[in-house]
């Protein structure tokens, strides 16, 4: 069924161009195709290498020779037959080799299939070819020493034509690696499979350094792991030293990886590296494991630092917590708090409503008692009247009615109306007080500017004054005669000698009143003078004497108590303490009661 199916397929995609009327230019194509379809399965590798002659010849038509292979489906075709078994077909591995060699040369010098070759051609023919890999290597196995050197060159070519493959197409390298199989011929221990398997890795690597960027990060964990396995465990100098070049370009490529091999994943790695310490590549050791010592030496310091924000964050989640069970149980507490209040409230409102509805209900019944007993006692009145009166005092007992009625109707009305104008009267009411303020504002404006005049007229002049000052005027114009002088020098003169009789002006009342407090004090002094001078003996002094010396003002009466009770508290001192005041020098400078008064008076003047 399955040669079959195959050979169904194969026909099926060469029958498409035959029935489609798609008659290649080439006549070797048209009988190759011929011939493919009307040959046997395993006879259908072999003329599929015709399709090399082809391809590999140096003619001006080989881009036209490479759309007509297409065309009639030949390289579908060359997938198809790799698929066989290579043990039943002649020439076994070796077509097998030559057919995938044909199949990359036919991926290239033709842009119009080139989405069909990048998307379905190419991936079929990497698996495929990772397959006879796969297969050639377990047929190695079992095989004699010459076919197994026969076996390697096959698969080296077969590497060749993928490293060709993956430096035209750079996806290439991403599906090597995601390839099974790729790993399954990577783990292989013959030291020869080894060095193969480690070309093609290295090759990959030299054609696209991000290779495992693009690939699952398991894929890379796993060649590492096969790396430092072969590093452990082969014997063989070059494949050591190929493995050993490799892991370094992946180190130096991946810090991730190198954050692996730290791990450990890896312990005892370092042993085996200095286990190949003097077979000619110890550079690239020592490079390994100063890179590995480094990136130790940083993952011990972020582990601490790690260790320490752990710690860190640990005390600070502790804290939050234990303020946040703080937060809560004062929360809680201040919950209950405000719950008990407000349940205590409602009950006082409840109480309160309740009372207010008994009281309600008792004014009720009151009322509706009150006007019983009125009605009660009215008839009661009633009947001790007689009967010829009783019109009448049923008369007056309406009228009282009415004018209750009316005062009460009239008192509404007059509050109703004294709320309406209420504002009004209020409004009145400020501007009375407004302009009672405002005229004795306007009032005392006026007594200041009339004061103020009378303050500032002079004194009048007598005829002996006025013949000194006429006779000054002419001593000064005299002295001073006649100058010629400009407008403008005028107008300054004129700006000048008003401004000093406004100064003057401006400062007359403060001369006035300095002048006045000055005269005053003077006569005050005068009176106190002939007063003393007055006094009689004081052997003859009696009361009225002490009243005649006795000062009314209020600053003289402190400071003459203040000196008494000094003089006092100088009195009562000990004999040893006032031996140094008695030789002391009074000073003639010391204010007496007056003398402040006058000081002061001297400092403000």
């Amino acid at each position: 069924d399955k040669k079959n199916k195959l050979n169904k397929v194969m026909g099926n995609q060469i029958h498409v161009c035959i029935m489609n009327n798609i008659i290649p230019i080439n006549s070797q194509i048209a009988n190759l195709a011929r011939d493919i379809l009307d040959a046997d399965d395993f006879a259908k590798p072999s003329l599929l290498l015709k399709l090399k002659e082809i391809t590999s010849s140096q003619s001006q038509d080989q881009e036209i020779t490479l759309i007509e292979i297409w065309r009639c489906r030949l390289p579908n075709a060359v997938i198809q037959a790799l698929r066989l078994d290579f043990t039943k077909v002649s020439g076994m591995w070796l077509t097998a080799c030559q057919l995938i060699n044909t199949a990359v040369e036919c991926c290239f010098f033709n842009p119009r299939y080139l989405q069909e070759i990048k998307k379905e051609y190419i991936p079929a023919l990497i698996q495929e070819s990772l397959n006879i890999c796969r297969s050639i290597v377990k047929e190695y196995q079992t095989s004699s020493d010459m076919f197994k050197i026969n076996l390697c060159a096959n698969l080296s070519w077969i590497i060749t034509s993928i490293t060709t493959l993956m430096k035209s197409f750079v996806f290439v390298s991403v599906l090597v690696v995601a390839s099974k199989h790729f790993l399954q011929f990577l783990m292989s221990e013959d030291d020869r499979i080894s060095l193969l398997s480690l070309s093609l890795l290295k090759n990959i690597i030299e054609t696209n350094s991000d290779v495992f960027y693009h690939a699952a990060e398991s894929r890379m964990h796993n060649v590492a792991d096969e790396l430092a396995y072969k590093i452990s465990s082969t014997k063989d100098k070059k494949v050591a030293r190929m493995t050993v070049s490799i892991l370094l370009n992946l180190l130096r490529l991946y810090s991730s990886l190198l954050d692996l091999f730290v791990t450990k994943r890896y312990r005892g790695f370092k042993m085996y590296l200095n286990k190949w310490k003097g077979n000619g590549f110890d550079e690239n050791i020592e490079y390994i494991m100063g890179m590995l010592e480094e990136k130790a030496e940083k993952m011990k310091s972020s582990q601490r630092h790690h260790n320490a924000a752990i710690v860190i964050q640990s005390f600070y989640r502790g804290c939050k917590t234990r303020n946040k069970l703080k937060t809560a149980t004062l929360a809680m507490s201040k919950f209950q708090q405000s719950y008990r209040k407000k349940i205590e409230t409602k009950q006082t409102l409840d109480e309160k409503k309740r009372l207010d509805k008994v009281k309600k209900d008792h004014d009720e019944r009151q009322r509706r008692k009150g006007f019983v007993k009125s009605k009660t006692k009215q008839l009661q009145s009633i009947e001790g009247i007689p009967a010829k009166t009783v019109d009448t005092f049923l008369d007056n007992l309406q009228q009282e009615s009415a004018r209750k009625i009316q005062a009460s109707w009239s008192g509404w009305k007059t509050r109703k109306v004294m709320r309406e104008i209420a504002p009004h009267l209020v409004k009145e009411k400020a501007a009375i007080l407004l302009q009672r303020q405002i005229r004795r504002w306007l009032e005392k404006v006026r007594k200041v500017k009339q004061d103020a005049r009378l303050d500032m007229i002079p004194d009048g002049l007598n005829d002996e004054r006025r013949i000194e000052l006429s006779n000054v005027l002419v001593n000064i114009r005299e002295k001073f005669p006649k100058v010629d002088v400009s407008d403008e020098e005028l107008i300054q003169g004129h700006l000048k000698a008003n401004q000093m009789l406004n100064n003057h002006v401006i400062g007359l009342r403060s001369m006035r009143r300095r002048d006045d407090h000055r005269r005053a004090l003077i006569g005050q002094l005068t009176i106190q003078s002939e007063t003393l001078s007055r006094m009689p003996n004081l052997s003859s002094a009696n009361e009225m004497t002490l009243e005649q010396l006795a000062s009314r003002s209020t600053p003289v009466m402190v400071a003459a108590r203040k000196q008494h009770v000094e003089f006092i508290n100088d009195l009562k001192r000990p004999w040893w303490d006032r031996l140094s005041d008695e030789s002391a020098v009074e000073d003639p400078n010391r204010p007496t009661v007056l003398g402040s008064h006058v000081i002061d008076y001297e400092k403000n003047f």
